[in-house]
């Protein structure tokens, strides 16, 4: 492989060179696998803010590898949701990883909030964890008035958002999710509320927990070794007691 992948390989594994190794790497996305002790596989997808890192990091990559958890990370390296041909491959090269796992988790911000939820039948998912996640940038499909819809376009030109295409119908489908849906998103973000809502109306299963003054990288809260672990435990009683 390349330089770009020398970066990921920096813990000593217990039976083997390298704790993590990269499993896929397409034209935009990339897939690592950190093969850890934990009871349960996390699942990450990184936000629209992290694509210049996609070749050589993952969401939550310090936690997992210094807490040994299991776990699959995926990486963009454009804006596009993670809706692209190469998660079919994704799905396949991580199939034989997965069905070792009773519970699954997928966890992710933003843009990896959106496609957690998206790909949570496609990878298996018994739980996800989705903050602040987008429900669609097809604006037709926001049920919102034209003014809005101007005000939403104009929105996503000013992040960068140009790959009209893929969005038109992205929103996910009833049949698309899986598992325990739960989705934490900031009160004071409008668009975040607005999302989560939609969320709420449209898919089944889903938990919609709002806060203030978290933000809208509302994942941040997380980023302690112990509060993640709480987090994780709380998950796991809860698919033991499911």
């Amino acid at each position: 492989g390349s330089g770009t992948w020398l970066d990921v390989a920096i813990r000593p594994a217990r039976d083997g060179p390298q704790a993590m190794i990269p499993i896929f790497e397409g034209k935009e996305l990339f897939a690592y696998h950190h093969r850890g002790s934990s009871g349960y596989l996390l699942i990450t997808f990184s936000g629209a803010g992290h694509v210049d890192y996609a070749g050589h990091w993952f969401l939550m990559k310090d936690v997992v590898q210094r807490n040994d958890i299991n776990c699959i990370g995926i990486t963009s390296n454009t804006r596009n949701f993670f809706l692209t041909d190469e998660m079919s491959e994704i799905e396949r090269v991580t199939r034989s990883i997965r069905k070792s796992f009773k519970t699954i988790i997928l966890l992710g911000p933003s843009m990896g909030a959106y496609a957690a939820i998206k790909y949570s039948r496609t990878l298996g998912a018994t739980h996800v964890l989705s903050f602040s996640p987008q429900y669609s940038m097809d604006a037709d499909e926001l049920e919102l008035a034209e003014d809005q819809k101007v005000y939403l376009r104009s929105g996503m030109i000013a992040h960068r958002i140009v790959r009209k295409d893929i969005y038109r119908t992205m929103a996910p489908r009833p049949e698309e999710v899986s598992g325990r849906i739960v989705i934490v998103y900031d009160t004071a973000e409008i668009i975040d509320t607005f999302a989560a809502r939609m969320f709420e109306r449209k898919l089944p299963n889903v938990v919609v927990q709002g806060y203030r003054i978290i933000g809208h990288f509302a994942l941040d809260m997380y980023d302690s070794d112990v509060l993640f672990l709480e987090l994780m435990a709380l998950i796991k009683a809860d698919d033991t007691e499911g």
